[in-house]
């Protein structure tokens, strides 16, 4: 049950960011040469596993994470709550 809101609150908080998000918008996220991979869990499991492309911005609390996912056909902005491992190249 836990699992299934937390899954349904990334799915409404990633919609409502990408629903404003324009090619621009991503551009600023993606500027920086600081790729790499992602890692987040949350109640001992794993929520996200990916690539993000750009900078990884954190929260002041360390639990907020935003970043550009790097996905086969697009870049897609994405957050993610949870504690969260970043990699970069």
């Amino acid at each position: 049950m836990m699992k299934s809101r937390v899954i349904l609150g990334l799915a409404v908080a990633a919609a409502l960011v990408c629903a404003g998000c324009s090619k621009a918008s991503v551009a600023d996220w993606t500027s920086s040469n600081q790729n790499g991979g992602i890692i987040c869990y949350s109640g001992g499991e794993t929520i996200y596993k990916g690539n993000h492309i750009g900078r990884v911005n954190i929260s002041g609390d360390g639990r907020i994470h935003t970043f550009v996912a790097a996905t086969p056909r697009k870049e897609i902005l994405t957050i993610v709550t949870g504690d969260c491992v970043v990699r970069y190249e």
